[in-house]
Protein backbone atom coordinates (compact mmCIF):
# COMPACT_ATOMS: atom_id res chain seq x y z
CA UNK A 1 0.00 0.00 0.00
CA UNK A 2 1.18 3.84 -0.85
CA UNK A 3 -0.43 6.38 1.41
CA UNK A 4 -1.08 9.37 -0.61
CA UNK A 5 -2.47 12.77 1.00
CA UNK A 6 -4.23 14.92 -1.67
CA UNK A 7 -4.50 18.52 -0.84
CA UNK A 8 -5.72 21.63 -2.04
CA UNK A 9 -6.66 25.33 -0.66
CA UNK A 10 -10.84 25.53 -0.56
CA UNK A 11 -12.12 25.56 -4.55
CA UNK A 12 -8.79 24.37 -5.92
CA UNK A 13 -10.99 20.97 -6.80
CA UNK A 14 -10.49 18.29 -4.62
CA UNK A 15 -13.57 17.18 -4.70
CA UNK A 16 -12.93 16.66 -8.22
CA UNK A 17 -9.71 15.15 -8.55
CA UNK A 18 -11.31 12.80 -5.57
CA UNK A 19 -14.38 11.66 -7.59
CA UNK A 20 -12.21 10.65 -10.81
CA UNK A 21 -9.51 8.79 -8.37
CA UNK A 22 -12.80 6.95 -7.23
CA UNK A 23 -13.96 6.75 -10.76
CA UNK A 24 -10.95 4.46 -11.75
CA UNK A 25 -11.30 2.46 -8.84
CA UNK A 26 -8.93 3.88 -6.00
CA UNK A 27 -9.88 4.32 -2.28
CA UNK A 28 -10.27 7.80 -1.49
CA UNK A 29 -10.77 8.70 2.57
CA UNK A 30 -12.67 12.03 2.87
CA UNK A 31 -12.13 14.53 5.55
CA UNK A 32 -14.60 16.37 5.32
CA UNK A 33 -17.30 13.69 5.07
CA UNK A 34 -15.87 12.40 8.54
CA UNK A 35 -16.47 16.22 9.70
CA UNK A 36 -19.54 16.19 8.66
CA UNK A 37 -20.97 12.49 10.28
CA UNK A 38 -19.17 14.02 13.63
CA UNK A 39 -21.27 17.51 13.27
CA UNK A 40 -24.92 16.19 12.00
CA UNK A 41 -27.73 15.40 14.31
CA UNK A 42 -26.33 13.50 17.08
CA UNK A 43 -22.99 13.55 16.01
CA UNK A 44 -20.19 13.45 18.10
CA UNK A 45 -18.90 16.88 17.64
CA UNK A 46 -22.16 18.30 18.50
CA UNK A 47 -22.02 18.84 22.62
CA UNK A 48 -18.97 20.34 22.57
CA UNK A 49 -20.32 22.85 19.68
CA UNK A 50 -22.88 23.67 22.03
CA UNK A 51 -21.17 23.79 24.85
CA UNK A 52 -18.73 26.32 23.53
CA UNK A 53 -20.07 28.14 20.86
CA UNK A 54 -23.95 27.90 22.06
CA UNK A 55 -26.80 26.02 20.79
CA UNK A 56 -27.99 28.70 17.83
CA UNK A 57 -24.80 26.96 16.36
CA UNK A 58 -27.52 24.11 15.61
CA UNK A 59 -30.31 24.03 13.69
CA UNK A 60 -33.96 23.22 14.14
CA UNK A 61 -32.71 19.91 12.37
CA UNK A 62 -30.01 18.68 14.40
CA UNK A 63 -27.05 19.68 12.43
CA UNK A 64 -24.57 22.38 12.61
CA UNK A 65 -25.12 25.67 10.97
CA UNK A 66 -21.63 25.57 9.30
CA UNK A 67 -22.38 28.74 7.27
CA UNK A 68 -22.98 30.61 10.99
CA UNK A 69 -20.41 29.01 12.81
CA UNK A 70 -17.97 29.71 10.01
CA UNK A 71 -18.54 33.38 10.06
CA UNK A 72 -17.64 33.42 13.46
CA UNK A 73 -14.34 31.12 13.81
CA UNK A 74 -12.46 32.09 10.41
CA UNK A 75 -12.51 35.72 12.21
CA UNK A 76 -11.20 34.58 14.76
CA UNK A 77 -7.96 32.21 15.34
CA UNK A 78 -8.47 31.08 18.75
CA UNK A 79 -12.19 29.81 18.08
CA UNK A 80 -11.15 28.29 15.29
CA UNK A 81 -8.63 26.35 16.74
CA UNK A 82 -11.43 25.79 19.20
CA UNK A 83 -13.52 24.54 16.88
CA UNK A 84 -10.78 22.30 14.97
CA UNK A 85 -9.95 20.72 18.51
CA UNK A 86 -13.35 19.07 18.54
CA UNK A 87 -13.05 17.37 15.49
CA UNK A 88 -9.58 17.76 13.69
CA UNK A 89 -8.23 14.98 15.55
CA UNK A 90 -10.88 12.56 15.56
CA UNK A 91 -10.54 12.98 11.72
CA UNK A 92 -6.94 12.34 11.64
CA UNK A 93 -7.73 9.03 14.02
CA UNK A 94 -10.26 7.82 11.56
CA UNK A 95 -8.56 8.37 8.24
CA UNK A 96 -4.98 6.64 9.72
CA UNK A 97 -7.31 3.69 11.33
CA UNK A 98 -9.17 3.59 7.94
CA UNK A 99 -5.90 3.31 6.14
CA UNK A 100 -4.40 0.44 8.44
CA UNK A 101 -7.24 -2.14 7.14
CA UNK A 102 -5.44 -1.84 3.22
CA UNK A 103 -1.94 -2.05 4.76
CA UNK A 104 -1.15 -6.11 3.00
CA UNK A 105 -2.57 -4.24 -0.28
CA UNK A 106 -0.48 -3.84 -3.49
CA UNK A 107 -2.49 -0.46 -4.42
CA UNK A 108 -2.66 3.10 -4.15
CA UNK A 109 -5.04 4.73 -1.10
CA UNK A 110 -5.52 8.15 -1.12
CA UNK A 111 -6.59 10.45 1.33
CA UNK A 112 -8.39 14.45 0.75
CA UNK A 113 -7.22 16.17 3.40
CA UNK A 114 -7.61 20.16 3.19
CA UNK A 115 -5.84 20.84 6.30
CA UNK A 116 -3.01 17.93 5.19
CA UNK A 117 0.35 20.08 5.93
CA UNK A 118 -1.36 22.42 8.76
CA UNK A 119 -1.87 19.53 10.98
CA UNK A 120 1.31 17.65 10.06
CA UNK A 121 -0.99 14.77 8.45
CA UNK A 122 1.45 14.85 5.34
CA UNK A 123 4.12 13.03 7.97
CA UNK A 124 1.88 10.14 8.17
CA UNK A 125 1.33 9.89 4.31
CA UNK A 126 4.44 8.24 1.64
CA UNK A 127 3.75 10.83 -0.83
CA UNK A 128 1.50 14.42 -0.92
CA UNK A 129 0.15 15.98 -3.73
CA UNK A 130 -1.79 19.36 -4.38
CA UNK A 131 -4.57 20.64 -6.55
CA UNK A 132 -4.09 24.23 -7.46
CA UNK A 133 -5.86 26.65 -9.24
CA UNK A 134 -6.01 31.13 -9.12
CA UNK A 135 -7.85 32.38 -6.76
CA UNK A 136 -10.37 33.80 -9.35
CA UNK A 137 -11.60 30.57 -10.16
CA UNK A 138 -11.62 29.38 -6.92
CA UNK A 139 -13.92 31.99 -5.04
CA UNK A 140 -16.25 31.77 -8.01
CA UNK A 141 -15.93 27.57 -8.24
CA UNK A 142 -17.03 28.15 -3.70
CA UNK A 143 -19.75 31.15 -4.47
CA UNK A 144 -21.49 28.38 -7.48
CA UNK A 145 -21.35 25.48 -5.21
CA UNK A 146 -21.57 26.86 -1.45
CA UNK A 147 -23.73 30.02 -2.01
CA UNK A 148 -21.74 31.62 0.64
CA UNK A 149 -20.15 35.16 0.40
CA UNK A 150 -16.95 36.13 -1.28
CA UNK A 151 -15.97 37.67 1.80
CA UNK A 152 -16.36 34.73 4.12
CA UNK A 153 -14.25 32.51 1.51
CA UNK A 154 -11.82 35.02 1.61
CA UNK A 155 -11.45 34.62 4.92
CA UNK A 156 -10.87 31.18 4.88
CA UNK A 157 -8.32 31.30 2.12
CA UNK A 158 -6.53 33.76 4.95
CA UNK A 159 -6.91 30.79 7.40
CA UNK A 160 -5.29 28.44 5.15
CA UNK A 161 -1.52 27.87 4.29
CA UNK A 162 -0.97 29.95 1.34
CA UNK A 163 -0.90 27.69 -2.01
CA UNK A 164 2.30 28.75 -2.96
CA UNK A 165 3.81 27.14 0.39
CA UNK A 166 1.83 24.18 -0.48
CA UNK A 167 3.24 23.30 -3.79
CA UNK A 168 6.81 23.62 -2.35
CA UNK A 169 6.24 20.48 0.45
CA UNK A 170 4.12 18.30 -2.45
CA UNK A 171 5.49 15.46 -4.11
CA UNK A 172 3.10 16.67 -7.02
CA UNK A 173 1.07 19.48 -8.29
CA UNK A 174 -1.89 19.39 -9.92
CA UNK A 175 -2.97 22.35 -11.97
CA UNK A 176 -6.76 22.67 -11.86
CA UNK A 177 -6.85 26.18 -13.75
CA UNK A 178 -7.99 24.82 -17.62
CA UNK A 179 -10.43 22.29 -18.51
CA UNK A 180 -11.60 18.65 -17.24
CA UNK A 181 -9.19 16.86 -19.91
CA UNK A 182 -6.27 18.63 -18.78
CA UNK A 183 -6.61 17.51 -15.48
CA UNK A 184 -7.50 14.02 -16.10
CA UNK A 185 -4.49 13.74 -17.91
CA UNK A 186 -2.46 14.92 -15.90
CA UNK A 187 -3.72 12.39 -13.02
CA UNK A 188 -3.47 9.35 -15.31
CA UNK A 189 0.15 9.91 -15.65
CA UNK A 190 0.39 10.52 -11.84
CA UNK A 191 -1.21 7.20 -11.46
CA UNK A 192 0.79 5.20 -13.85
CA UNK A 193 4.11 6.76 -12.45
CA UNK A 194 2.97 5.74 -8.81
CA UNK A 195 1.16 2.24 -9.56
CA UNK A 196 4.94 1.30 -10.56
CA UNK A 197 6.22 2.13 -6.99
CA UNK A 198 3.53 -0.38 -5.41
Amino acid sequence: MIKIGLTGGIGAGKSTVSEYLRNRGYIVLDADAIGRDLTKKGGEAIPFITEHFGDDMIKADGNLNRKKLADIVYNDKEKLALYESATTLKIVETILSDMSWYEDCDTLIFAEVPLLFEKNMNKEMDFNWVVVSDDEDRIKRVIDRDKISEKLIKDIIKNQMDQDVKMKLSDEVIDNSSDAKFLYEQIDKLLEKYQQKV
